[in-house]
C-alpha cells in the first residue's frame, strides 16, 4: 500500500501561472497513493474552506483511477509562521512517526515540493535521519523556474486542466522524480554494525540492525542472525537463516566439525577479551581432543569403555575385564589404586592413558601443557569468584590466553582434525561477507 504525506502549497492543486498541475496532483497521478495525508497551515485551510479546491481536484483526478480516494486532513489552524524550520521538524517527525506506526509495512512517500521552504527542508532532513524508510518525491516546475504565490482562483477554469489530462492521457507530462537521498541514520548504523562484526559482537550487531530494519537488506539481516547462531553453536538455526540468503559460511565439514567450531568459538571470546569465559570453556575441548588423540594416535576406541548418560560419561567396569589395552592397570598405577571404576571420565584420566601409549614427545608435551592449564587456571575460574586476566594467567602458568590458544591449535594440527588456514580465518571471512552484503 502506498501512503502519501503532503504539505499543501499555494501552487496546489493547479498553478495559475502556467495552467499546470501542482506537485500534489503530479505525485498522486504518478504513484496513485491509496491513502493521502494533507498537511494544511492556517492560510491553506482558509483557501480550502472557501471552495474545497484541494479535495475537488483530488476527487476529479481519482475518477481516472481504479482505486477510491482516501484522504485525511492534518489541520494546523494556528500555524501562521510557516517559515519556522524548528516547528516543522518537530511536528513532521511526530506526525510521520504516527503514520509509520499505523502503516508499518507500507511505502510512505513524501511530497518535498509543496509548501514553504521550511516544510520542504524539514521533510528532506527527516528522510535522511529517520529510523524508518520514507521516499522523498520532488516535482520540477513546468518551465524550470520559480512559481508564484496564488490567491485568486477560478475553480471551474482550472478544474478543466485535470479533467483534460484524465480524458487525454497523452497530454500528461511527468515532472516527478524520487529525490536521491541516503539515510544518514542508516549509514551511521551500518558503520556501527560493521564495527560490532569486526569485534565479533554478533548480539550487538543484531540489536543495532533491528533499529534500521527497514533499510537493511533482508539478506544482510539473515546473515547477521546466522552469524549469531553460529557463535552460539546453534548450527540448526544458523542453517535455517542461511537458507534464506542462498549463501553459506566457510565451515569445517566432517567428523570433527563440533570440535573445530567449539575451538573457533573459544578463540572468538578470547579475542573479545572475555578471558574468564575462555578459561572456563576449555575443559570440554581438551576432553574431546584427548579422546581424539587416544582414538587416532593410540588406536584405542576409548568411548567403548564409557557408559554415556545425559550429561556425563562414566567408566564401564565391565570393559576392564580381559582388557588388552590395560586401561584399568594404567589408571590404578597412576592414581595409586585410588581410581574408582564407576567414576566420571575426566581429562586427568585420559592424559595418563596418552602418556603410557608410546606417542611422540611433542604430542605428549602438548597434552600435558593443556592439562596443566586446565588444572591450574580453569579449576580456579570454575570454583572461585575471581577475575581472570592475561596477567593472572601469566603469573600462575607462564602463558597468556593467546599462547594457550596456540597450544590448542598446535594439538589440532598434530592430530590432523582438518584445521586449515581458511577454517581458522572463517569468522573473518563470514564478517566480510555480511559487510559486503550491506553495501550492495
Amino acid at each position: 500500500m502506498r501512503i502519501l504525506f503532503s504539505p499543501v502549497g499555494n501552487t496546489d492543486p493547479i498553478s495559475i501561472n502556467n495552467d499546470k498541475e501542482g506537485s500534489l496532483l503530479q505525485i498522486c497521478r504518478k504513484y496513485k497513493p491509496e491513502k493521502i495525508y494533507l498537511y494544511m497551515s492556517k492560510e491553506i485551510i482558509e483557501l480550502n474552506q472557501r471552495d474545497n479546491r484541494y479535495i475537488l481536484f483530488l476527487e476529479e483526478l481519482y475518477k481516472g483511477f481504479d482505486i477510491e480516494l482516501d484522504y485525511e486532513i492534518i489541520a494546523r489552524e494556528n500555524l501562521i509562521d510557516a517559515h519556522i524550520f524548528d516547528y516543522f521538524y518537530k511536528d513532521f517527525r511526530s506526525v510521520l512517526s504516527k503514520i509509520h506506526r499505523k502503516h508499518k509495512n507500507d511505502e510512505i512517500y513524501l511530497n518535498i515540493s509543496s509548501g514553504t521552504p521550511a516544510m520542504k527542508n524539514a521533510l528532506f532532513i527527516l528522510t535522511a535521519i529517520s529510523d524508518f524508510k520514507m521516499i522523498p518525491v520532488q516535482v520540477s516546475t513546468p518551465y524550470k523556474r520559480g512559481n508564484y504565490t496564488i490567491r485568486d482562483y477560478d475553480l471551474e477554469l482550472y478544474l478543466h486542466v485535470t479533467k483534460d489530462i484524465n480524458d487525454n492521457p497523452e497530454k500528461y507530462i511527468d515532472r516527478t522524480s524520487i529525490a536521491e537521498m541516503k539515510n544518514f541514520n542508516y549509514e551511521l548504523k551500518k558503520e556501527i554494525i560493521s564495527n560490532h562484526l569486526s569485534e565479533y559482537n554478533y548480539s550487538a550487531a543484531l540489536t543495532v540492525s533491528e533499529t534500521v530494519r527497514e533499510f537493511l537488506p533482508e539478506k544482510s539481516y539473515n546473515l547477521i542472525n546466522a552469524a549469531l547462531c553460529r557463535n552460539n553453536l546453534d548450527s540448526f538455526r544458523m542453517d535455517r537463516f542461511l537458507e534464506k540468503t542462498g549463501e553459506r559460511f566457510f565451515l569445517h565439514k566432517g567428523k570433527y566439525e563440533e570440535e573445530v567450531e567449539y575451538m573457533l568459538y573459544l578463540d572468538i571470546i578470547r579475542r573479545r577479551g572475555l578471558i574468564l569465559e575462555f578459561i572456563r570453556g576449555i575443559t570440554p575441548l581438551i576432553y574431546n581432543l584427548f579422546i581424539i588423540v587416544i582414538e587416532t594416535n593410540c588406536k584405542i576406541d576409548i568411548k567403548d569403555y564409557f557408559i554415556q548418560t545425559k550429561s556425563v560419561s562414566r567408566w564401564n567396569p565391565n570393559k576392564f575385564e580381559d582388557d588388552e589395552n590395560r586401561i584399568l592397570e594404567i589408571l590404578n598405577s597412576k592414581f595409586k589404586n585410588t581410581f574408582n571404576i564407576n567414576s566420571i571420565v575426566y581429562s586427568s584420566h585420559l592424559i595418563e592413558i596418552i602418556k603410557e601409549k608410546g606417542l611422540s614427545d611433542r604430542l605428549i608435551d602438548l597434552c600435558e601443557i593443556l592439562r596443566k592449564i586446565e588444572e591450574k587456571a580453569r579449576n580456579k575460574a570454575a570454583h572461585q569468584i575471581i577475575s581472570i586476566t592475561d596477567d593472572f594467567l601469566n603469573n600462575i602458568l607462564g602463558y597468556e590466553s593467546e599462547q594457550i590458544m596456540g597450544f590448542i591449535k598446535k594439538l589440532c594440527v598434530e592430530i590432523d582434525i582438518g584445521l586449515t588456514n581458511e577454517i581458522w580465518n572463517s569468522y573473518n571471512m563470514m564478517n566480510d561477507k555480511i559487510i559486503n552484503s550491506m553495501n550492495h
